[in-house]
């Protein structure tokens, strides 16, 4: 509590306020002290660049994570990396909410076989701020799931605004609801490449998801992909060539069971087809 409210408590200690009854001068006491922690709690909030606190607690101290498939509607397995909050080098049991990135890299390995996590990265403190990671220390799971055809995952991507991504974002979303250490509140993230596919999750409507933050995306898709009418030559395939992409993603070590499959819901799939 600073010194302006230090001050103003004494004084109201020193004169209290008028009151013809003294049966109400313990509410408004009480109405006394809620304005003040409420004040004192405003003044220690700092968000400025560089600069973030006083607006939440840390809960953890460890992170742990694991790697397993999601199967999707279709059959097609997409790999996982979860980051679970953990006491003693062991994952909670609370349920937290949950946030998660559609990525096209969960991490990369390197030549020698050994596993380089984007929490282990040179530079890790600002590769994991980046990647939220630090967040599940304050109460959240964080997941990132490679899409379609990039890393470790099953099938072929695309390009951007693939109709499937769309349908997996859901299943995804869905999936992670169901989990014991999930509270159903889901929210999906992302920037730039990863921010164009955290805008597939709201377009299929997922029930449990709550908050999308998208960063770094094209708002106009006619301006960032068909300029003059000419077709854009980036992000209508794949993002590296299959061969490196293989020798260098992140192996899943545990095979999940497959998500459910929402039949109340009915889409379209549209298959992708280049402008004459």
């Amino acid at each position: 509590m600073n010194a302006g409210v230090q001050a103003l408590t004494v004084a109201l200690r020193k004169n209290p306020p008028f009151m013809c009854r003294e049966k109400l001068r313990t509410p408004l006491w009480a109405m006394i002290a809620m304005l003040l922690f409420a004040y004192a709690k405003a003044q220690d909030r700092v968000s400025k660049p560089g600069v973030y606190s006083g607006y939440s607690r840390m809960l953890y101290r460890e992170i742990v994570h694991n790697s397993q498939y999601l199967t999707m509607r279709d059959g097609v397995k997409l790999a996982a990396t979860i980051y679970r909050p953990a006491v003693s080098g062991k994952a909670v049991e609370t349920p937290y909410p949950v946030l998660w990135e559609g990525t096209t890299s969960r991490g990369r390995r390197n030549s020698d076989g050994t596993v380089r996590l984007l929490s282990s990265a040179p530079r890790a403190t600002e590769q994991a701020r980046l990647s939220l990671i630090d967040i599940v220390k304050f109460g959240y799971v964080l997941v990132q799931v490679e899409r379609r055809g990039q890393g470790a995952s099953m099938g072929f991507m695309r390009g951007y605004h693939d109709r499937t991504e769309s349908l997996d974002a859901y299943d995804i979303t869905e999936w992670l609801a169901q989990q014991s250490w999930s509270n159903g509140k889901i929210g999906v993230f992302g920037c730039s490449n990863t921010g164009e596919a955290a805008l597939h999750a709201p377009t299929a409507m997922p029930p449990h998801l709550k908050a999308v933050f998208a960063g770094c995306y094209s708002w106009n898709k006619f301006d960032g992909f068909l300029r003059g009418g000419i077709l854009a030559n980036w992000g209508t395939g794949p993002q590296t060539s299959p061969l490196s992409a293989g020798l260098t993603a992140i192996p899943v070590k545990k095979t999940a069971r497959s998500s459910p499959r929402h039949r109340q819901s009915v889409f379209i799939v549209m298959p992708y087809i280049a402008p004459m």
